[in-house]
């Protein structure tokens, strides 16, 4: 049989139990507060570090500088494509003589449309290029 100052100590440890859990959560929320806090001050200082270095060029520099970085962009993607392109012709050709000669020109008419799109995918880089 339960009395009442059972309940009573089973809900005193309940409430001791939760109170404690939410010390910790608290403790872990303050804790990752300061961290974030710390973080902030880290970027608001390296923003205003960078910033004082841009402060010295002028506006024509900055957009040159960001037109090589645009350039640069479209001759690594123009790199990438080519290397895909070279990638996919040598095992195309292996593949191309273990199949069955019907097969083989059906397959080689789609690779040869693939790469075709990825030779005009670098045409419209480099014509991109040109403008920038």
């Amino acid at each position: 049989m339960m009395h009442a100052g059972d309940v009573d100590i089973r809900e005193s440890a309940t409430d001791q139990q939760t109170q404690v859990e939410v010390l910790h959560v608290s403790q872990n929320l303050m804790s990752e507060d300061t961290k974030m806090m710390k973080k902030i001050e880290l970027m608001l200082a390296n923003k205003s570090k960078l910033l004082e270095s841009l402060g010295s060029f002028s506006v024509e520099e900055l957009n040159e500088l960001g037109n090589q970085l645009q350039q640069s962009l479209l001759l690594i993607q123009m790199r990438k494509q080519r290397a895909l392109s070279e990638q996919l012709t040598e095992p195309k050709e292996k593949f191309l003589f273990s199949l069955t000669k019907p097969r083989r020109g059906a397959f080689r008419r789609r690779m040869n449309h693939y790469i075709q799109s990825l030779r005009e995918e670098a045409c419209s880089c480099q014509m991109l290029q040109k403008l920038l």
